[in-house]
């Protein structure tokens, strides 16, 4: 849970998100200009979203702990899982790319005969980590749905934290849905798939605050026997 919160209060205060900076997000240059405006706040708050990755991980690792129950069920819970946390370690990695990055125009704000090679070395390298980012679009609907699709199939009854699963699975595959028309539909904006993707995050997220609320409070078939 506390992960989830991190990273809201991450995503809404970062440097050309929300709040500072608001600029289209598709655009790398702006986005990486927006940052080195303001590079203690954008180290700051990538720290943060790495601390937030974490604890997210830590959470479901504890899901890899519960009692086997054997069937269909069981074994794609763990697949979810594990594919998940693979995915926030992309993430991870990214977010010191984004360091790095961030970095190499801090030394080019300060001057000399190599700054447009900072500044280009540093647009190049946030490129690569767009493309970590892409590459973690292909994975996190997939594992998503199915550690939604596991968690439904250990609850008993119908209640919120039924509902949760079935919303991770609901959100994993309008977000794969979501993906495939950013591929092959190249008329619709970009920036308007990105909200799509963003709003489905913040509900999927919603949906893991539940889950992991059930956790906390001891829920039978979200607790190990340990």
């Amino acid at each position: 849970m506390a992960g989830i919160v991190l990273l809201f209060v991450s995503s809404i205060f970062h440097p050309g998100g929300m709040l500072i900076e608001t600029l289209e997000r598709v655009d790398l240059l702006e986005s990486l200009e927006a940052m080195a405006e303001h590079p203690e706040l954008s180290h700051a708050l990538t720290t943060v979203t790495v601390i937030g990755m974490l604890l997210y991980g830590y959470g479901f690792v504890a899901l890899l702990r519960l009692p086997r129950q054997g069937g269909t069920g069981d074994a794609l819970l763990r697949y979810g899982v594990l594919l998940s946390v693979f995915g926030w370690g992309i993430y991870i990695i990214s977010m010191g790319i984004r360091h790095l990055a961030v970095h190499l125009m801090q030394r080019a704000a300060e001057g000399g005969s190599d700054v447009a090679a900072l500044e280009a070395l540093s647009l190049n390298v946030y490129g690569a980590m767009a493309g970590l980012v892409i590459g973690l679009l292909t994975l996190y609907p997939i594992a998503t749905f199915l550690t939604g699709l596991g968690i439904a199939a250990r609850v008993q009854g119908t209640d919120i934290l039924k509902l949760a699963s079935y919303g991770l699975m609901l959100m994993g595959v309008a977000a794969f849905i979501n993906f495939q028309v950013a591929l092959y539909v190249p008329d619709i904006g970009p920036d308007l798939l990105l909200t799509v993707n963003s709003l489905l995050l913040f509900f999927g997220g919603i949906c893991l605050f539940v889950v992991g609320l059930g956790m906390y409070k001891g829920r039978g078939e979200l607790t190990s026997e340990d």
